[in-house]
């Protein structure tokens, strides 16, 4: 499918209309409507300054740039990178026009609005400048003004992991949601809140891919003790990367998912083997 539609895309003078999915700096990440490069993805860069924003739906002219592989064995590989994110290359526009607003679907709006209120809270409160990045980027995930010292610092005390949201977080909304509903409501409709914030905390952050394991593992967790059934721990975090590599198989490829997976099964093992060895040592 990715060869085909890199030899499709003409190099200059592509007419294409497509919905804003992602909004960066000084570039954004447009779903193609078009009926032959339906639902591809492509990074959009334009000099133009214009009130475009997420779910827009545009029309834009311009040339394709087909992403380049590595030219180095085993090196860095921009193509493959893409192919991760389901983006099948980069275009600069040279005309772009807003047809219509809000496009994509209401619950996609309603998320990237609260993200949207969130950052800018951030934005308005009384911290320094750092603690603003922090905050940004342990509650949001946003690391665009989080000072680059201040996450070498971070991974030099060994604990960058709590810059990147993941299991930890899921963990934290449990533990708030029991704290916060008490006796207020029965145990059964506590865990299908748990569930329904789980989500919407999913959507708010943009589905990354360390919260979406931990997200689906929580709520495998979660359901199980709902329907009295055994959890399974190893079983939860397989269904967490079937549902990303059905999703995009080419994820597989991609070295921070790697980490993140590899990482909570040397955790777990090692959990294991600690239970075991008390076992032993208390026989």
């Amino acid at each position: 499918k990715f060869e085909n539609l890199y030899s499709s895309f003409n190099k200059s003078n592509n007419n294409l209309s497509g919905i804003v999915v992602d909004v960066k700096e000084n570039k954004y990440i447009v779903k193609i409507k078009n009926r032959k490069y339906k639902n591809t993805k492509l990074i959009l860069y334009f000099q133009t300054n214009q009130n475009i924003e997420y779910g827009d739906l545009v029309q834009f002219k311009g040339e394709y740039i087909k992403p380049n592989e590595s030219t180095n064995y085993r090196g860095y590989n921009y193509k493959n990178y893409l192919k991760s994110l389901n983006i099948y290359g980069e275009c600069y526009a040279k005309k772009i026009e807003v047809l219509q607003k809000e496009k994509i679907n209401k619950l996609f709006l309603i998320t990237n609005k609260l993200h949207k209120t969130l950052n800018s809270k951030f934005e308005k409160a009384h911290f320094l400048e750092n603690e603003k990045g922090i905050l940004q980027a342990i509650i949001l995930g946003n690391k665009e003004n989080l000072n680059t010292r201040i996450q070498d610092e971070f991974a030099s005390a060994n604990i960058a992991h709590i810059l990147a949201i993941s299991g930890m977080h899921i963990y934290y909304i449990i533990v708030f949601i029991k704290i916060l509903t008490g006796k207020l409501m029965g145990k059964r409709e506590e865990k299908i809140l748990i569930c329904i914030i789980i989500l919407i905390y999913m959507a708010v952050t943009k589905f990354p891919y360390s919260i979406v394991r931990a997200g689906i593992t929580g709520i495998i967790m979660i359901l199980s003790n709902f329907f009295y059934r055994k959890y399974d721990f190893l079983e939860s975090l397989s269904i967490s990367l079937m549902c990303l590599l059905i999703n995009n198989p080419f994820l597989l490829q991609n070295v921070g998912l790697q980490l993140s997976f590899m990482g909570v099964i040397r955790y777990c093992r090692n959990i294991s083997n600690n239970k075991k060895r008390n076992r032993t040592i208390y026989k």
